[in-house]
């Protein structure tokens, strides 16, 4: 199809924007783009099956948290850190399913992506700076994180029903959940660009 090709293309172009730009490199975004693009093309060449795929809503859960806590605490406050970490940790094992993929893991993710897009946006309002929003690469993370985590939420939590009672409306709302994600890794994609 021709959302996977532009998808792949996309996570490609992100990855090496990230490596290249100094404040994407410095925030470790090359990592996430890998990790996705890992799991995506080893998923979809069926080198792994749909157990360890589901790892992933636990690692991208996890490098948001410590890369939103980079940004908006102080480096002293590793009592903060390491205990969200073990908490994001426990449910993301605690959610783990035996068979499967689990709509509570990915339910936990988005809520961890919404939480942490809006705290950034809520404190940079709060802090009422100089700077504009729109040249800081954590306003275009969080505005990307947001959109991509409530239509994530959208397709997720009925998929189970509309599978069973109307299939044909599930593929047409994973048609728009692709091209949604393609929108947010666009906006991605722009803030990688951003020194500040």
């Amino acid at each position: 199809m021709v959302q996977d090709i532009i998808y792949n293309c996309l996570l490609i172009l992100c990855l090496a924007v990230s490596c290249y730009n100094e404040r994407a490199r410095q925030n470790y975004f090359w990592i996430y783009f890998l990790l996705v693009l890992c799991y995506e093309l080893f998923f979809s060449y069926k080198w792994i099956g749909i157990k360890i795929y589901t790892t992933s809503a636990i690692l991208y859960s996890l490098f948001f948290v410590n890369v939103y806590l980079k940004e908006l605490l102080d480096r002293r406050k590793y009592l903060v850190k390491w205990s969200l970490n073990i908490i994001v940790l426990g449910i993301g094992i605690y959610l783990y399913p035996e068979n499967g993929y689990s709509i509570s893991l990915g339910i936990m993710m988005a809520f961890i992506f919404i939480i942490l897009g809006l705290v950034w946006l809520f404190n940079e309002f709060k802090i009422n700076s100089q700077v504009s929003l729109m040249e800081k690469q954590f306003f275009w993370v969080s505005v990307s994180l947001l959109l991509w985590a409530v239509f994530f939420l959208f397709r997720l939590v009925p998929m189970n029903l509309f599978e069973k009672e109307d299939f044909e409306f599930l593929k047409s709302i994973n048609i728009i959940f692709q091209w949604v994600t393609i929108a947010s890794y666009f906006i991605f994609f722009k803030g990688l660009f951003c020194k500040l």
